[in-house]
């Protein structure tokens, strides 16, 4: 079954105690603002090239954000997710194994997705479905640090990744799915994945920054690039090449 089209009007949010001055529930608008911002960014500015950057909740957002300019027709040059990423089967073996999360995330984690629009919330458009699929066309910078401490660093979870479970640390279990679904990609692929290991504030835990597009840091992770802001940017300047 193909996963169903971001649709382009607002949802009711059947979580918000909140009504219209009409007395009608109130829809969401996050999707609505966020395209009405960046067409109006890209009237007021003399650019061709768009590119949406997020970090921490607005990282899970820029996918979606993405999906839904696509189907519209002006579809990004390019995203940076920087930090979060949807990832059901993750969000439930938190909850069943008590990982970085607590009793109350069994409850929060319908009502959220309750809040959002149908075509995000169901599974099969999952950010790793979307792009193994080829649903999703927009390339992706894929950023993302080990021992982020906002997703549990590497604290040990049984994570189910494409129907096996494997022992990995938290935050690399909630990136698993699309790491393999960008490497699946090939060599050739546009998106990539740039996993990092940036120090944060607590000097005692290794790669613990969240968020490390918003700092200049130093990635010290084997095999990538120590200067990590300066790899955006070249990868930034290569989308913008190829149209």
């Amino acid at each position: 079954m193909q996963p169903r089209p971001v649709c382009r009007f607002n949802n009711g949010d059947p979580n918000n105690p909140n009504t219209t001055p009409g007395g009608a529930p109130r829809p969401t608008t996050g999707l609505v603002a966020t395209k009405s911002a960046i067409q109006f960014a890209q009237q007021t500015y003399p650019t061709d090239d768009t590119f949406l950057l997020g970090g921490s909740a607005g990282s899970a957002g820029t996918i979606h954000v993405a999906w839904a300019m696509q189907a519209q027709g002006i579809a990004p040059d390019g995203i940076i997710p920087d930090a979060s990423v949807l990832n059901r089967d993750y969000e439930q073996a938190k909850i069943d194994q008590q990982v970085c999360a607590g009793p109350s995330d069994a409850v929060a984690r319908p009502a959220v997705a309750a809040r959002m629009h149908p075509s995000v919330s169901d599974p099969i458009n999952q950010p790793h479905l979307l792009v193994t699929r080829g649903i999703l066309q927009v390339p992706i910078l894929h950023v993302w640090n080990k021992g982020d401490t906002n997703t549990c660093g590497a604290t040990p979870i049984q994570c189910p990744v494409n129907g096996t479970t494997v022992t990995l640390g938290s935050t690399e279990c909630m990136h698993r799915p699309l790491t393999l679904a960008i490497d699946g990609l090939g060599t050739g692929s546009r998106s990539k994945n740039l996993p990092l290991c940036v120090e944060g504030p607590d000097g005692t835990t290794a790669c613990d920054k969240h968020v490390v597009t918003n700092i200049d840091g130093t990635n010290t992770l084997a095999g990538g690039p120590a200067d990590y802001s300066a790899a955006i940017w070249s990868w930034v300047q290569l989308r913008r090449g190829d149209d």
